[in-house]
């Protein structure tokens, strides 16, 4: 939606704010693969339950 508005407006944002929303996305962007790989990677290792 910030990127929607970026484009409509631009000139609303600064060099300075693209660029923090350019690296805002690149760490949202890492933050859902790492948690995807991590997701996938629990399902790889098989539980051991303690009865």
């Amino acid at each position: 939606f910030v990127w929607y508005l970026r484009f409509e407006y631009r000139h609303f944002f600064t060099a300075t704010s693209t660029f923090m929303l350019i690296g805002l996305t690149f760490l949202f962007i890492a933050a859902v693969l790492a948690s995807w790989d991590s997701q996938r990677h629990r399902e790889r290792i098989p539980h051991q339950h303690i009865d």
